[in-house]
């Protein structure tokens, strides 16, 4: 009997696979925590409560074998189909534009990255249940099957919600930067979420001291040096527009020139961009300054 297709599913393999992208342990753990975030800013229902995003690992005194970690929220939770899609790799229900994640690939790369068992547990208000999955590479291996079990677990309060994600079976590498580098990966983190520590309410904490905002300290505005017979100021701030652009939200990425030319030469003879081609405005913000390290008089910078 003649064959029309091939079947190019890929095996499980290709889970323990992404555990070998050269990612460092707090870009794991940041990923995880992308992943949270999300959850806040995409609902409303969360607005009257606390947001909470908690990072923790086992201390030293627990056995290799045995040490996790673990990233919980207290987000609004998942439904098990909800769940079922966010931990299928390449799958993403999050508009690329203004969502922190990897494009549906973060939460593979990470886990596998940093431990051999993944159990990620969610939970919404009112549910009986945390309901959840629990992914063994291998396992998935031996049986060359992407098929996880449903695990169950009963909640003490049927008010709570959120996620628990716990990673056990940790690789050596990782167990050796987690004890010996608690310090830099919390100061890692505060630097990458201080935009968000500053303007959000939502408490991130790793190993139960809460990440602060690191913002920079640089010279006023008002401050500035002499330069070509100009005022040159100790802090520009930049907010400027570069025009729109044709964005791809299926590739995430924007379009070439030469693509872009093709849809807008479909749009002028009456037909409509396809659902995933957006036009998205580019925008370069932020500020180029002087930062504060030394005495003024060491940089020229006149008094206002």
């Amino acid at each position: 009997m003649s064959r029309n297709t091939l079947d190019i599913t890929p095996t499980p393999r290709i889970l323990r696979t992404l555990g070998e992208i050269p990612f460092q342990t707090w870009q794991c753990i940041a990923e995880l925590v992308d992943n949270a975030i999300d959850a806040f800013l995409s609902d409303t229902s969360v607005e009257d409560r606390d947001k909470r995003i908690n990072v923790t690992w086992s201390n030293d005194s627990v056995g290799a074998s045995a040490r996790t970690l673990e990233v919980t929220d207290n987000a609004s939770g998942m439904s098990i189909e909800q769940l079922q899609n966010a931990v299928r790799a390449g799958y993403t229900s999050n508009n690329p534009i203004g969502n922190l994640g990897l494009f549906g690939m973060g939460f593979n790369i990470a886990t596998a990255r940093l431990g051999e068992e993944t159990t990620i547990l969610s939970t919404r208000k009112g549910d009986a249940d945390w309901l959840g999955v629990m992914i063994d590479f291998q396992k998935l291996i031996d049986t060359k099957k992407f098929d996880a079990p449903i695990i169950r677990r009963p909640k003490t309060n049927p008010d709570e919600s959120g996620t628990k994600i716990t990673i056990s079976k940790l690789k050596s590498g990782i167990l050796g930067e987690l004890s010996n580098k608690e310090s830099d990966i919390r100061q890692r983190l505060e630097l990458i979420y201080t935009p968000l520590l500053s303007n959000r309410d939502i408490s991130v904490s790793v190993k139960g001291k809460q990440l602060r905002s690191r913002n920079y300290c640089v010279w006023s505005e008002s401050r500035y040096v002499r330069y070509n017979n100009q005022n040159v100021a100790a802090r520009i701030t930049i907010d400027r527009s570069l025009g729109a652009s044709l964005f791809d939200m299926s590739r995430n990425c924007y379009l070439s020139q030469d693509e872009a030319e093709e849809y807008y030469i479909a749009q002028q003879a009456g037909e409509s961009f396809p659902t995933n081609i957006v036009e998205r405005d580019k925008r370069l913000t932020g500020w180029l300054g002087v930062q504060r390290y030394a005495d003024p008089n060491d940089f020229g910078i006149d008094n206002m």
